[in-house]
């Protein structure tokens, strides 16, 4: 008897030695961040955001169907009141519709209307799951540039409108706000344009008509020229934020190459001193894919617990790919008085772009500069070009074909440890390239400004 229970004994041991040894064998560890905030006090430098305030469009155009145009930027009234209201919009009985040529004028020139360009083609699953809830009609892959609100009679429309995929989806809309959507139109310091309208027909006979549609001032616009004191963020502050203990992180100097190399074997931090620019990398190597609109949430969430905003940005970059080894790129610009702001030269320093890599909602790369301005001070107006004649010299530079949209902006000029920003014409072409326009000094028709200030 005694043996039988040695025996027993002996074999549930051995079973469970052979269970535990299994476990330990194919059982993958838990690599998994740790929260950071469970044990580190955050120490933020600058603002914490969420995505509906960095995924906002980049000007709003009021169509009061007399012919006439308004630009609106955010600060504006009428901007903010619109963007304001997005997440109470309803929209019922999504369509997809061909616009034609004749019905594109008419929307132009007769129908009252609300023009929302964004600065980079959106998801659509964006919208239906962060902008505007319940928007869950459209396809997943759909990239949206422009909605078009619009009044016929007493019934409120919208048009979903995709140039990069030449595609429009029309709904009924239903806001509680809706008697007000068009009550601001006398608001002042908008901008008057002018349509600049492109017709596309494709070789292929079942594509629909592309009808591109910009905007370029009516007239010569005068803006505000501002200047800034440089202020930096101290690098010992990005490394409290950017490992999870400092005290293992070891720092590589190279006086000679100006560059500080801070690495703890899970991530690396290259720091540059001549741009004064922050260059963040994780190693994981396998990563699920998510959805565009979680991983973008994600890559915010993840700005904003290591060194937040120093200044308002707008999304104007969204990468994507399906591909397990590569990561999808967002870039945040540099926003100043609702305007897009610009390094000289189109580089990133100072601020004007943050830009971040990531997938299945873990940030890979992270690049930011350490520079910021605080306090800033007007300097004098500026003469913005515009004008009929103006329009007709930027046409015979530029296909106008070729352009996605056109909107004022600032560049910045760095003079000692001032910054300035200065006033200009921006233009941004279908395949992603940007541009300055000026005419001239003797082609300028000159003539009285019109001020948006």
């Amino acid at each position: 008897m005694i043996e039988q229970v040695k025996s027993i004994v002996l074999t549930v041991l051995i079973l469970t030695s052979l269970v535990l040894s299994g476990l330990l064998w194919y059982r993958s560890p838990n690599v998994e961040e740790i929260n950071r905030t469970d044990y580190i006090p955050q120490q933020l430098i600058g603002e914490s955001y969420q995505l509906e305030e960095l995924v906002k469009p980049r000007s709003i155009v009021y169509h009061p169907g007399d012919g006439s145009h308004l630009m609106s930027f955010s600060g504006d009234d009428v901007y903010d009141s619109i963007t304001e209201s997005l997440p109470e919009w309803q929209l019922v009985s999504i369509e997809e519709k061909t616009m034609t040529t004749a019905e594109w004028e008419r929307m132009l020139s007769e129908l009252p209307g609300w023009e929302l360009r964004f600065p980079v083609p959106v998801p659509a699953s964006l919208f239906s799951e962060r902008l505007i809830p319940g928007l869950n009609q459209l396809e997943e892959d759909l990239r949206i540039d422009r909605l078009w609100v619009y009044r016929q009679q007493d019934d409120l429309s919208v048009l979903l409108i995709s140039d990069i995929d030449n595609k429009i989806y029309e709904s009924d809309m239903v806001s509680p706000k809706e008697g007000n959507v068009f009550a601001q139109k006398q608001e002042l310091g908008l901008l008057n344009v002018l349509p600049v309208v492109e017709r596309i027909v494709s070789a292929n006979p079942y594509e629909p008509v592309s009808v591109r549609i910009n905007y370029f001032p009516e007239k010569e616009l005068t803006m505000p020229e501002w200047k800034a004191s440089l202020q930096e963020t101290d690098v010992e502050q990005m490394k409290i934020l950017l490992f999870l203990d400092p005290s293992l992180v070891r720092t590589v100097t190279d006086a000679e190459e100006g560059t500080v190399v801070m690495q703890d074997g899970s991530r690396t931090v290259r720091y540059v001193e001549a741009n004064n620019m922050l260059y963040y990398q994780n190693y994981k190597m396998k990563l699920d894919a998510k959805p565009i609109s979680s991983d973008l949430h994600e890559a915010v969430q993840f700005i904003n617990h290591h060194g937040g905003w120093m200044a308002d940005h707008r999304l104007v970059q969204i990468e994507g790919t399906q591909s397990e080894d590569e990561p999808n790129r967002y870039g945040f610009r540099l926003v100043k008085d609702g305007l897009p702001v610009y390094d000289e030269g189109d580089q990133n320093r100072y601020g004007t772009l943050m830009a971040v890599e990531s997938k299945g909602g873990h940030v890979l790369r992270y690049e930011r500069s350490l520079h910021f301005t605080e306090e800033d001070e007007y300097s004098q107006s500026t003469p913005v070009t515009g004008g009929p004649q103006a329009l007709e010299h930027l046409k015979a530079e530029f296909d106008m074909a070729d352009v996605r949209d056109m909107y004022p902006a600032y560049r910045i000029q760095k003079k000692d440890d001032d910054l300035t920003y200065l006033p200009g014409w921006r233009i941004e072409f279908r395949n992603g390239d940007e541009t300055w326009f000026e005419v001239p000094a003797d082609e300028d028709e000159g003539g009285e400004a019109n001020g948006l200030e």
